[in-house]
């Protein structure tokens, strides 16, 4: 299976409803990318009643991941605090263990609550050290559930002392309301504070505990050979639209059948296996009711050399009993949009590439085979086209159990709302209306066709269909 970029398709100028917070997010959370971009993770040092500074680099937090989650524990109780990472990308978990030279001092609490007036856990508990000879001074630190984005930081309560060694006294004002002092505290140690008890007991970390994290490289698996996606809805599709080797245009696949388009290109290898393979068994194929299409990409991929008389010239030697297409831009962003649809997110064709289609109108998605296809597979997918929406999701998932919900329709507005942002007017305006055909009191459908049908100079129509959502939006409000 050869992992390609096929082409490079322009994207229309961005609109004014393109530029709402959903839209942004929602496009990026289907391509893929990170929401901040790629620059490196950033760490800032506090100067103490001033700026920060960029220590970024100097502490090795300048990584290129895309980071999310970061909890703090002294993971070797030396008193520094170590720093565990979360990332959205490979590797999803890092920890960066703290082997600051310096000498400075610490001193570091576990809170016990007594569980009537305070949770075990302590959580909300505020704790202020003083130091000896500073008593105008002091550190406060509060003890939380929860210490970041979807993460949580160990529950000692830890302070650093920089030079200073003796600690005057600490007040623990407990979440239930009881405000409690504990001294003498030595530094450099652990201790535990249980509420009610005025006294601080000293902890010792076992002796045997040695941590020896040893950092292991980043494993990329290489591609499968073969994925097979049923699809357990069956999405509605768009009018493809690709030019045939007669030169004729063609709109629309399954024709009244169930269709097999298959993406290929001259220079991928695996493509011309599996033409081969099509060709020898299209008889069983033709048996099932199954057209193909192969379409062929080389125009429109980064790899073009040939000519269309040298492509057909390469399909003829097959002596395949079907036609080749020919791709353009504006039919590998649909069926971009099409695999967007089914996996939430945008990656790059692999090839080959094929889509099983079926019959309509309009036609509908029903399996994307990334890489070789199984022709037997193919076959047992085409028998499914026509089942039942609970027989298609058991061919859709690897082995068969109990549900929690009712499968639902495919998710026409997002899928319209896609069509829309990529500049396929026609192709939203159909969705949308395929939409409200479904549920006319749908108000989001009323409303992204007719903000679609303004911006696009449809006036009438427009405000039908902004009335109409108005009114219903009144009406609701009216019965609650």
């Amino acid at each position: 299976m050869s992992r390609v970029s096929i082409f490079e398709a322009e994207r229309p100028e961005e609109n004014d409803y393109l530029n709402d917070e959903f839209t942004i997010v929602n496009s990026l959370i289907r391509s893929g990318n990170s929401w901040s971009g790629n620059e490196r993770n950033c760490c800032f040092l506090n100067l103490g009643g001033g700026p920060f500074a960029d220590v970024s680099t100097t502490s090795g937090f300048d990584f290129i991941d895309d980071a999310r989650g970061v909890a703090t524990v002294d993971w070797d109780f030396d008193g520094d605090l170590d720093v565990w990472v979360s990332n959205r990308t490979g590797p999803m978990i890092r920890f960066l263990r703290n082997n600051a030279s310096a000498k400075n001092h610490f001193v570091s609490f576990r809170l016990v609550g007594d569980a009537v007036h305070t949770n075990r856990d302590a959580i909300g508990t505020r704790v202020e050290l003083f130091l000896e000879g500073d008593e105008t001074a002091s550190q406060i630190k509060t003890l939380y559930a929860g210490s970041g984005y979807l993460s949580q930081s160990s529950k000692w309560v830890s302070f650093g002392l920089g030079e200073a060694t003796s600690i005057a006294r600490v007040v623990v004002a407990w979440s239930g309301g009881e405000r409690e002092v504990f001294d003498p505290i030595a530094s450099d140690s652990f201790h535990q504070l249980t509420q009610g008890s005025g006294q601080a007991e000293k902890w010792n970390p076992p002796k045997a505990y040695r941590p020896n994290l040893v950092p292991s490289p980043t494993k990329i698996p290489p591609p499968p050979p073969a994925a097979r996606t049923f699809v357990s809805v069956p999405q509605v599709m768009p009018t493809l639209s690709f030019e045939t080797q007669t030169g004729d245009m063609q709109n629309g696949v399954a024709d009244q059948r169930p269709a097999l388009l298959v993406l290929w290109a001259t220079w991928c290898r695996p493509c011309l296996a599996e033409l081969k393979e099509l060709v020898l068994r299209a008889k069983e194929l033709e048996a099932v009711g199954l057209r193909v299409v192969p379409i062929c990409v080389d125009e429109v991929s980064d790899h073009a050399e040939m000519t269309r008389a040298q492509i057909l010239e390469v399909f003829a030697q097959f002596e395949a009993p079907f036609d080749c297409g020919f791709a353009d831009a504006n039919l590998m962003r649909r069926l971009e949009h099409m695999s967007e649809s089914v996996f939430e997110f945008n990656d790059q064709f692999v090839l080959p590439t094929s889509f099983l289609i079926g019959p309509g109108p309009p036609d509908i998605l029903c399996a994307i085979y990334r890489g070789p296809i199984n022709v037997d597979t193919v076959l047992e997918d085409v028998d499914h086209i026509i089942s039942s929406v609970d027989v298609r999701r058991e061919q859709a998932t690897p082995f068969a159990d109990r549900w929690l919900a009712d499968p639902k329709q495919g998710e026409l507005l997002s899928f319209a709302d896609g069509f829309r942002d990529k500049g396929f007017v026609e192709d939203a305006v159909m969705l949308y209306r395929m939409a409200l055909a479904r549920d006319p009191q749908n108000v989001r459908a009323h409303e992204h066709l007719g903000a679609l049908l303004k911006l696009h100079g449809y006036e009438a129509m427009s405000q039908q269909h902004l009335k109409a959502a108005q009114a219903l939006k009144d009406r609701q409000g009216r019965k609650d």
